[in-house]
């Protein structure tokens, strides 16, 4: 409709008053919903650290320090918050930066991927997992307008992945989980996937987490119900059902595509 208009992205925060970097939004970022965060202004300056404050290499993901005229002096009166969040350059040492707290990593163009917050990093089942780079592969799927991921507790406090999408058609377990499985790690499939008309969101627009319902069996896991036939059948489904917390279990469904895991497989077994 406003084909002169130029949308910019603009990442930006409150401590390095304020904008950070900037990227130019073409049709290529719509259609692919990459969060592309661009290039720092010519003011600021930027660093993808892992743990150790060492730089990763391209493509990995760590977390973003910020450099420059931007950076604020501190936090007025918290001294120890201001000695955590603002340190100095491993590199230059001159230069203070800002610790985001966020995550992304360096694409080959020299632009940047955002992954969201540090804190939405979960361990489960020994892996450490960024929720962005699921929700990032869940967004490449054509049909899918929106998406989040969770980590939540079992009813024995075991951590386990929830998907919530919109999407524009009806896609089955199988299905999703062949798309994420075909970029990332068997690890980092989620056990649920949650269809909502809609993603709630918080007074400031942000995600609300809080109000994500529980899963409860997720979407139509793609595979026909065949009911049990014979005794032991019937037996094997209402252990498949008190493991996984499934109302019901056919006898040609997935272990995996019905929420389990390594640790419900031993559950399972004995």
């Amino acid at each position: 409709k406003y084909p002169n208009t130029q949308l910019i992205n603009m990442y930006g925060i409150t401590e390095t008053t304020v904008h950070v970097t900037y990227k130019a939004i073409t049709d290529h970022e719509i259609e692919t919903n990459l969060s592309n965060i661009g290039r720092p202004i010519p003011t600021l300056t930027s660093y993808i650290f892992d743990a150790q404050r060492r730089l990763v290499p391209i493509g990995v993901v760590g977390e973003l320090y910020v450099g420059g005229d931007g950076v604020a002096r501190g936090y007025l009166n918290r001294e120890e918050l201001t000695a955590e969040r603002f340190v100095a350059n491993p590199y230059k040492p001159e230069e203070r930066l800002y610790r985001s707290g966020d995550l992304a990593r360096r694409l080959p163009s020299g632009e940047m991927e955002y992954f969201g917050r540090i804190d939405h990093q979960v361990k489960i089942r020994g892996h450490r997992i960024e929720l962005g780079e699921i929700e990032t592969q869940l967004l490449r799927h054509e049909q899918i307008r929106e998406a989040t991921v969770l980590a939540q507790d079992d009813e024995q406090g075991q951590k386990f992945l929830c998907a919530y999408f919109i999407s524009d058609g009806e896609l089955t377990v199988s299905e999703l989980r062949a798309h994420i499985g075909s970029e990332l790690p068997v690890y980092m499939i989620p056990s649920y996937f949650v269809k909502l008309e809609r993603i709630p969101l918080t007074a400031n627009g942000k995600i609300d987490r809080k109000a994500l319902p529980k899963p409860e069996g997720g979407v139509d896991s793609g595979t026909a119900y065949v009911a049990p036939r014979t005794e032991l059948e019937a037996e094997l489904a209402q252990i498949w059902q008190d493991t996984l917390g499934c109302g019901q279990v056919g006898v040609l469904d997935d272990f995996f595509a019905l929420g389990g895991h390594s640790l419900k497989a031993m559950s399972l077994i004995t």
